[in-house]
């Protein structure tokens, strides 16, 4: 196997690792924010709700430029030369305009959408927790002054939401966008040829005569 095949196989094994913080981060905000942990500060702990799109968002980003290094080695090994290895990258990128890869992009973008639809849903209802037995809203320091929760968690949960939607759109378009410009620079005869050329080259040179 050669090192470059190596390369986008670790490379792919580190994706997925980060993929899994994702699921983990979410959960444990979700874990903190619902109080399902032994944090003591209910009331402070539920904001951190609004952190799961940012997360989800960070994750994502760090996912698609790991998947882009991946693309850019699959298509240096599908410049023109024999062998198998050539031809199995060239039926990878025909698999994928046909969208047999669409799972990352179920994984990735629609995951962090719903997540983020979600924690706008719950600052539109106004969902927040309460004084034990009372329908009192519980309070938090801002900057010096007690402020009700209800006051703060409902926006600060539909901005989250919002922004989060947002920017993994943003991000997806982005990918995409890298992803045609790699595909013209791949299709580009004259910057290719060089580096064909340059790949048929032996190393080191030999020493001049």
């Amino acid at each position: 196997m050669s090192e470059f095949r190596t390369e986008i196989i670790e490379t792919s094994k580190t994706r997925t690792e980060f993929l899994k913080w994702k699921l983990i981060g979410a959960a444990g905000l979700g874990a903190v924010g619902l109080g399902l942990t032994e944090h003591t500060g209910t009331a402070g702990g539920y904001l951190v709700l609004a952190l799961i799109p940012l997360v989800c968002f960070y994750v994502d980003v760090i996912c698609r430029h790991i998947s882009l290094r991946i693309l850019v080695v699959g298509r240096f090994l599908r410049l023109p030369q024999a062998g198998e290895q050539a031809a199995y990258e060239e039926f990878a990128q025909l698999s994928r305009n046909e969208g047999v890869f669409g799972f990352e992009d179920l994984a990735l973008v629609w995951s962090t959408a719903l997540l983020s639809g979600l924690v706008f849903l719950l600052g539109l209802v106004g969902a927040v927790p309460t004084q034990g037995d009372s329908s009192e809203s519980l309070t938090i320091s801002v900057l010096g002054s007690s402020v009700c929760l209800s006051d703060v968690a409902p926006p600060l949960f539909m901005i989250s939401g919002v922004v989060g939607a947002a920017l993994t759109t943003v991000n997806h378009l982005t990918y995409k966008r890298h992803i045609r410009q790699l595909d013209a620079l791949a299709a580009d005869a004259g910057a290719m040829a060089p580096i064909v050329a340059m790949a048929h080259k032996p190393f080191p040179p030999s020493a001049p005569k």
